[in-house]
């Protein structure tokens, strides 16, 4: 994750992404259509549930990233919020 899609147009310094994205395929990048990056899943997505994504006091949307990210370092047990307690899907 570099870069939010509501300060896509215009607001990027492409140049300053292409730096630290080299694993990107940059041949066909257009910055008029920033969203052929923005939107590339290989490039910087991360795939989310909603509670995740959207949810209230535990998404990426709603969190400093230092917070959201703790979710996923916590011990399963640990209480994140006073409605969230962690429970790891072991696989």
């Amino acid at each position: 994750m570099g870069v939010e899609r509501s300060f896509a147009e215009g607001a990027i310094d492409w140049d300053r992404v292409k730096e630290d994205y080299p694993h990107f395929d940059w041949t066909h990048f257009d910055p008029a259509n920033p969203y052929t990056f923005v939107d590339d899943m290989d490039a910087q997505g991360l795939l989310l549930c909603k509670t995740h994504h959207t949810g209230k006091g535990t998404g990426i949307h709603d969190l400093p990233y230092s917070l959201w990210i703790l979710q996923r370092y916590l011990k399963d047990g640990a209480q994140f919020t006073p409605t969230q307690t962690i429970h790891h899907d072991h696989v």
